[in-house]
Formats: C-alpha cells, structure tokens, sequence
C-alpha cells in the first residue's frame, strides 16, 4: 500500500511538471530581447515549484548567474551591443540546461534557472557547464569581437531541511551571486542550507 501511494505521488508530481513547463502561448510571458521567460512569469515559477518540491519532497535548485563588466561592455561599445551580447548568452543558456529547467532574464544582465528534481551535487554540475559555455562563447559584432563571463550562485532546497519561504531562497542564490563576484568573477559559489555558509567551486579549465 505504501509502495503505491509512492508511485502515484512520484507520477503526479511528473504530470504536474510536465503540464506546466508546457511553453505559454501568452507572449507577454517571455522578454522581449532574450525570448527567455520575463521576470514576472520567474516569479510564478519559483511559486509554483517551490510549493511542489516541499509538497512531494523533492529537491529543488536555483542559480542566478550575472554578466561580468557588463556595463562597462555597453559604455566601451554601445547598447546594440550589449543587445547582442545578452541575445547571445541567452541563446548558451537554453542550449546548455534541460528542457524541465526554466531560465527567465531575471534583472539586466541577470539570468535565472530554475531546476526541478535537482539536488545541490546536480546543480554545480549545471552551473560549471553554464559557467563554461558562457566563457568560450566568440561574439562576433560589425566592430569587434566581445569575450564574456559569468559569476553563478547556485542554491537547493531539500526536503530534509525545514520548509523555506521563496524570498529567503531568491536571497541565498543572490548572495551566493555576490560572493562570487567579490572573490574574482568567473566563478561559481554556493549556498548550503542548514549552514548559511558559502562554498567557492573551482573554475573549470
């Protein structure tokens, strides 16, 4: 009997993933520059699949990960640039996560994923690849050539820990974020619940 409760728990969850991470045909869900989910829609998101992880008790991920000197990129080159360096992480972005994965242009320069079903190991995992793809993108434009990194916060929820409001979790990737960015940029740090402490990754050569 418990066996079952479990397999229905585990393929309602499934189903209820599946269903909403169907592409809305509402395009006021995405931004306009990016085509990556707007931050209105990122909101209903973390809503949703913070509710649900704590409800099945499944893991549950996030990064945020920022555009390092970008605005001195745009003061150097201009905005269509900068248009065109957004445009073009954006697309990293969507060739790099999974297709249960949700990334929305968070604020600017600022890109969030959100990660279903992924425990803390996962998710570094996924941050280092992303991390990696946006270092060796060749941005080519008119004039020049751009080179560009990242700095990623990476924090999760698990099941086991007590049950987290969603503006205490945006905050610990966020913070995660600027620890990165004031340890060197181009790096991956991350927030381990129950210790609110921070833990730098090394760089993936």
């Amino acid at each position: 009997m418990k066996l079952k409760h479990s397999k229905e728990k585990t393929e309602n969850f499934a189903q209820e993933l599946k269903e909403d991470n169907e592409p809305p045909i509402d395009m006021a869900f995405k931004d306009g520059l990016t085509n990556l989910y707007s931050h209105r829609y990122f909101q209903d998101i973390m809503d949703r699949e913070l509710s649900r992880a704590i409800r099945y008790k499944k893991p549950l991920s996030l990064m945020i990960l920022d555009l390092d000197h970008f605005k001195k990129i745009k003061n150097k080159h201009g905005c269509p640039v900068g248009d065109i360096v957004l445009e073009e992480v954006s697309i990293a972005i969507k060739n790099t996560i999974r297709d249960c994965d949700a990334a929305a242009r968070y604020d600017g320069e600022k890109f969030a994923i959100v990660l279903p079903e992924t425990d803390l190991k996962g998710a570094v995992i996924g941050a280092q690849r992303l991390r990696k793809a946006v270092e060796q993108l060749e941005i080519d434009t008119n004039s020049c050539r751009i080179d560009v990194t990242a700095s990623v916060g990476v924090t999760c929820y698990h099941p086991t820990i007590d049950k987290i409001e969603k503006s205490e979790f945006l905050s610990e990737a966020d913070n995660a974020l600027y620890h990165s960015k004031n340890k060197g940029r181009n790096m991956i740090s991350i927030h381990k619940n129950g210790y609110k402490s921070y833990q730098l990754t090394n760089k993936i050569k």
